[in-house]
């Protein structure tokens, strides 16, 4: 534990509200991991910047790319005007906008298919599944950048709407049997 106080963190800036249980699971982990490390009562220093969640499903579900990237460029901007040294979102659909919502900043942005990449080559994996909603299929050509040599071939599935916070009861269930699907046939 550090003895001279204040302690000086960079701040975590948090695109979040794409789902409340994400946000808050981002900022759990983000918590757990520096009070992991440092020790005491620290945690993370971290901006928060929510979205309204009505127009990112309305951009989504309408196909409104541009202006989901627009729109989150924005917010993406409060989070580094707020003091946010670093920032990360807390969507993985919304990650095949990230070009767009950080083409203005000057902050660093962490993106999913950077240390994902790094943990399928690290691991030695040739073949991998990404589980999402449809659009979240996206970052499968992202990710197949960062994972050479492995390969990663998305595959269609039925679309699970987007449902304000809460999961549907039938998801887990859904994604455990495409699990097994996907490891019965090899992946």
């Amino acid at each position: 534990m550090t003895k001279h106080r204040p302690i000086s963190l960079r701040a975590i800036g948090i695109l979040g509200g794409m789902s409340d249980q994400a946000t808050a699971e981002y900022y759990r982990l983000i918590n757990h991991a520096v009070n992991q490390r440092l020790g005491g009562w620290d945690i993370a220093e971290t901006v928060i910047v929510g979205v309204n969640f009505g127009n990112i499903q309305h951009f989504i579900a309408n196909q409104l790319w541009p202006q989901a990237g627009a729109y989150l460029s924005a917010k993406a901007q409060a989070a580094e005007r707020a003091g946010a040294d670093l920032l990360i979102c807390a969507s993985n659909t919304l990650h095949c906008v990230a070009n767009k919502f950080t083409e203005n900043l000057e902050i660093p942005f962490l993106h999913i298919a950077d240390p994902t990449g790094e943990a399928i080559r690290r691991a030695g994996l040739k073949k991998v599944a990404l589980l999402g909603t449809r659009p979240t299929a996206l970052l499968a050509g992202l990710l197949l950048e960062q994972t050479q040599p492995a390969s990663l071939s998305p595959k269609r599935s039925r679309s699970t709407p987007l449902e304000p916070n809460h999961l549907r009861r039938a998801s887990p269930r859904r994604y455990s049997a495409r699990v097994q699907s996907l490891l019965s046939r090899g992946l």
